[in-house]
């Protein structure tokens, strides 16, 4: 509005609504586009906006399934594959600016920890320990399978030699993407004397032949 007075007490004044629109925010954002799956990832957003008042909502989707409402998030991503992420910013005004970007995890192959004896008597039973020893991705699933080193490979962590010598055992884990790990040892299998069984006959006579048994 304005008010005019003159000098001698002359009065006039005239009023007029100004709309002032409001203008969206512009957001401006970074995060890497390539990573491994268990990395910690850090998604920055800056954000503009002429109306510097005014306060605003985010909303992050980070396409596996998480969300989350911070200006500066942290995220994890449990397993690989590609992924689109889509951020959202309000102002109070609804005024809205929007992004959205394909982020590509790859898979990390696991490692494995065995446990497998140095030295064993052939023919005796043995069980190979074998488990996950870390995946970053801990949403994968994982198989373990051994080559006992004499031709025979099995998923069965039971086994047992039957004849001495040395043979390289090699423990493998393979996760549900394709990575793999392995452990080879060698292991000693020492022969085993043998052990002689006999049956004899009852008391007979002189003259009658007598059967042995072995």
């Amino acid at each position: 509005s304005l008010k005019v007075i003159d000098d001698d007490g002359g009065v006039d004044s005239i009023s007029k609504t100004i709309r002032v629109r409001n203008v969206a925010p512009e957001i401006s954002v970074d995060f890497p586009f390539k990573a491994n799956e268990g990395d910690t990832l850090e998604f920055n957003l800056e954000v503009l906006d002429r109306g510097e008042n005014d306060t605003f909502t985010y909303l992050w989707d980070f396409g596996d399934k998480n969300r989350d409402s911070t200006l500066n998030p942290i995220h994890i991503y449990n397993d690989n594959g590609q992924f689109t992420v889509f951020i959202t910013v309000e102002d109070d005004d609804g005024g809205i600016d929007m992004f959205e970007k394909i982020i590509d995890i790859k898979n990390v192959s696991p490692t494995i920890k065995v446990n497998i004896p140095d030295t064993l008597l052939e023919g005796s039973n043995f069980s190979i320990d074998a488990r996950l020893g870390y995946d970053p991705g801990i949403s994968d699933s994982h198989k373990f399978k051994f080559d006992f080193g004499d031709g025979y490979i099995s998923n069965d962590t039971n086994y047992q030699y039957l004849d001495n010598g040395d043979y390289n055992v090699i423990a493998m884990i393979f996760d549900d993407d394709g990575g793999s790990d392995s452990i080879s040892h060698i292991v000693h299998v020492k022969n085993v004397s043998p052990e002689i069984q006999i049956d004899f006959p009852p008391p007979s006579y002189e003259g009658i032949p007598i059967q042995f048994f072995a």
